[in-house]
């Protein structure tokens, strides 16, 4: 690294320039002469040695990213899966790197440490002598050469060639760079570890082995969830209070989920050509998001959770039926110190009871009194405050993670709170209370105008999440539709009021909203816009221009969608009544 500085929106690191790839360097010349792979391979395990010996695993070793420099060196680059391990961890558990090049131990998701890199060394060189990656071939490398190929692919990590074996092999002769730093506070992982040492290893393993998350039915049924939600919870009604059903025209299933969001709005073929790019940024390993002392608590929690969704799943609803029970399941939600997975974990088990029961099941109505009763729509708000903001630190406006920022466990995490608060707000456990929406606005009362800042923060993701924007969309249409005296929550939210910065009123741009290829982001945002008019005249329109109204004018005639069609309609005659009374 030669400098590094930091602008108003990211950290700029600026290295030296490398112009060649091995990658390319592979697939333009093929096999490379053995002396020139031993080269190559020295500066490799000279680079592995260094960040070995300060305790950072790479886990993403692969001729892409390594460089070769003008002189022919070999340079190690892309530390986006690199991870430091602290002193009380031996062993890590998740699945990061590529798996042409992965170790054994990571295929078969089994606790793994440094000897993981090794591995992708060891396929590395191989590539480098035969030009494509390892398979059984002919014999016509030397001796020194396959034994060190030997013990570097060996399937069981306790069994592969490491440190300090490795540098003293007589395939690198000597050539390797040794650099430690002794003034390292923690063991480097290139010294042989103590008995006791070993034994604390092995026991970890033991532990992580036992606390792997059970969860592999999971995706596929809250993938069901929310196209069981958009089928039973989707009416948005109409400006004479006739319901408008939101249903996708395939029924989905748990083991054939539909896809709501296949239609699309077509418009000019200019639109057709611009094409949304989803983007999702490399995801930070989960370990960094909680401390390492709090790890094994965190396997705890995962372990529990996963045990419940297991019962659940065979129909036995003991573990959220009672109050009690469900302020335990859903005690992480006030912490800071637990991983995302926790909390996705939370919101999952919560949900699961809505999937394997009934619909007219007495029992779900026995489990909504519970949840109520728990008030768990607050500490479901509470838990996606606790995941947008920074790790140990007040929630303000500077101290909320970016965006751009969130990884996708993050974000999973979110859009399943979110999923279930919108599912729960529709709900009405007693006859003509809507006690879930009620508690939803207790909750946005009690947490005062710095709410808003959060819900603004995450209608930002119209691109990344568009379910995320649309269950809060739906939230707050029904919050207009039922509860009208707690209309200015909603106006704070997507405008601001008068202490809002202009800045951050440009953030929701609600245009963008109606060009989405998610149809109910569509419906929702057309819903949103007709109510706010009705309810405030031209306070909220002032802040739109007139590429809102356009927008809605073109939906209402192309919108293949035909709630968000209709709806689109309903939004424009409200807008024209309005300008009207303005004119008039």
């Amino acid at each position: 690294m030669i400098d590094s500085f930091e602008t108003d929106e990211d950290i700029v690191v600026v290295t030296e320039f490398v112009d060649k790839q091995l990658y390319a360097l592979i697939n333009s010349e093929g096999p490379m002469p053995e002396e020139l792979v031993r080269q190559i391979t020295c500066d490799l395990v000279s680079a592995l040695f260094y960040l070995h010996s300060n305790r950072v695993l790479h886990r993403d070793l692969k001729p892409q990213n390594i460089l070769i420099d003008a002189l022919g060196k070999a340079k190690l680059c892309d530390f986006g899966f690199a991870r430091h391990m602290g002193r009380g961890t031996m062993l890590l558990t998740s699945i990061k790197g590529t798996p042409l090049y992965m170790a054994p131990e990571l295929i078969k998701e089994s606790p793994y440490d440094h000897n993981a890199d090794l591995w992708s060394l060891g396929c590395i060189v191989y590539e480098l002598l035969v030009g494509v990656p390892p398979f059984k071939t002919s014999n016509f490398a030397s001796q020194d050469c396959i034994s060190f190929l030997q013990g570097l692919l060996q399937k069981d990590p306790r069994e592969r060639l490491t440190w300090p074996d490795l540098i003293y092999h007589p395939f690198l002769k000597g050539d390797v760079l040794v650099q430690q730093d002794l003034a390292a506070s923690l063991p480097p992982l290139t010294e042989p570890l103590s008995d006791s040492q070993q034994l604390f290893k092995e026991t970890q393993r033991q532990i992580l082995l036992d606390r792997q998350p059970r969860g592999s039915k999971l995706t596929k049924f809250v993938d069901y969830f929310k196209q069981k939600i958009s089928l039973e919870e989707g009416n948005v009604k109409t400006v004479d209070g006739e319901p408008m059903q939101i249903s996708p025209s395939t029924t989905p299933t748990p083991d054939n989920p539909a896809n709501s969001n296949s239609q699309r709005v077509h418009t000019s073929k200019s639109r057709e050509k611009k094409k949304s790019k989803s983007f999702e940024p490399k995801s930070q390993t989960e370990e960094s998001e909680s401390d390492e002392e709090n790890q094994v608590q965190n396997y705890e929690w995962l372990d529990y959770l996963h045990r419940s969704m297991e019962e659940v799943f065979n129909h036995d609803l003991s573990c959220v039926f009672k109050p009690p029970l469900v302020k335990v399941a859903t005690s992480p939600l006030l912490k800071r110190n637990f991983s995302p997975q926790v909390y996705n974990s939370v919101a999952c088990l919560l949900i699961l009871p809505f999937i394997t029961e009934d619909r007219n099941s007495t029992r779900l109505k026995t489990l909504l009194e519970s949840y109520a009763e728990s008030n768990v729509v607050d500490l479901l708000v509470q838990g996606m405050w606790t995941l947008l903001a920074k790790k140990k630190s007040e929630l303000d406006e500077f101290d909320l993670v970016k965006s751009k920022q969130l990884s996708s466990e993050r974000l999973l995490a979110i859009e399943n709170i979110i999923l279930l608060l919108s599912y729960l707000v529709y709900k009405q456990p007693y006859p003509k209370v809507d006690i879930f929406l009620n508690q939803f606005c207790n909750a946005v009362k009690s947490r005062g105008s710095s709410f808003a800042l959060v819900t603004r923060h995450l209608l930002t993701l119209s691109k990344r999440r568009p379910k995320i924007v649309s269950d809060i969309l739906s939230i707050y249409n029904h919050i207009i539709r039922i509860l009208p005296s707690q209309s200015l929550v909603v106006l704070e939210a997507v405008i601001g009021n008068s202490a809002t910065k202009a800045k951050e009123k440009k953030q929701i741009d609600l245009g963008k909203f109606l060009d989405s290829p998610n149809a109910m982001l569509r419906l929702n945002t057309c819903v949103l816009i007709r109510y706010l008019t009705r309810k405030f005249g031209a306070s909220p329109y002032k802040y739109w221009d007139d590429s809102i109204k356009q927008k809605l004018v073109r939906n209402a005639k192309e919108d293949t969608d035909l709630k968000a069609n209709v709806a689109a309609g309903l939004a424009v005659e409200v807008i024209k009544k309005l300008e009207l009374i303005t004119s008039a």
